[in-house]
């Protein structure tokens, strides 16, 4: 099941530059917003935190 995957989803092995991709190629891109994310569909606003929390705690992760 697909939730299983996210919550199981190592964040301690993501790169700085994997999170430098995410963050170009992603987070970046001007469409990227929660408004759209509803639009496009009933899950994509719950991806679009996943990610948002993923990037949040990759740099916490990496401040301590």
């Amino acid at each position: 099941m697909l939730s299983q995957v996210l919550i199981d989803f190592d964040r301690s092995k993501i790169s700085i530059e994997m999170m430098q991709r995410i963050e170009v190629e992603i987070i970046g891109h001007e469409d990227y917003n929660y408004d759209n994310a509803h639009r496009a569909s009933k899950s994509a606003p719950l991806f679009f935190d996943w990610v948002g929390a993923v990037r949040d705690y990759f740099y916490v992760f990496r401040e301590i």
